[in-house]
C-alpha cells in the first residue's frame, strides 16, 4: 500500500540497516568505519571521469579492472555490472571510439537485454531519424 509506504519512510529517524558483502567495500579503512569507501562510491567517480573525459584510458582500464574483479557469482553484482558495461562504453563513445562503444554497448544488450542500462545502450546504437 502506498500510503503505508509514505508513512514508514517518512517518520524521522527512518534508517535500515544494510548489509553489504565484504566486496562491496573497498580495500581502504578510514579511521571511522562508517566512512569506508565502498564500490558505489567508487562507480559513482568513474562515472564522473567518463563525462569529464580527462583521461578516458586511464578511465577505461580502471572500468575493466573493476569489472573483473567483482564476484559475478554474487546477485547484487548484477546490479552493478550492467552499469559499468554503459560507461563503458560511453567512455569509448565520448572519446572518438565509435566501433568500440558500438561492441560494448551490444555486449552489454546481449548479457543485460532487460536493464535499463541495455535500454540506453540500444538507444545510443540506433541511428538518428
Amino acid at each position: 500500500d502506498v500510503q503505508y509506504a509514505i508513512d514508514e519512510f517518512s517518520k524521522s529517524g527512518y534508517f535500515e540497516y544494510f548489509d553489504a558483502p565484504e566486496w562491496y567495500y573497498l580495500s581502504d579503512v578510514p579511521v571511522n568505519p562508517y566512512e569506508r569507501p565502498t564500490i558505489l562510491g567508487l562507480v559513482n567517480e568513474i562515472e564522473d571521469d567518463v563525462f569529464d573525459q580527462v583521461h578516458p584510458d586511464e578511465t577505461a582500464s580502471k572500468i575493466t579492472e573493476l569489472i573483473e574483479s567483482l564476484p559475478t557469482e554474487d546477485p547484487a553484482v548484477q546490479i552493478l555490472l550492467p552499469r559499468l558495461y554503459y560507461l563503458r562504453g560511453l567512455n569509448y563513445e565520448l572519446d572518438g571510439q565509435e566501433e568500440l562503444a558500438v561492441e560494448v554497448y551490444l555486449e552489454l544488450i546481449e548479457k543485460y537485454p532487460q536493464s535499463l542500462w541495455g535500454q540506453y545502450a540500444q538507444i545510443r546504437i540506433q541511428p538518428a531519424k
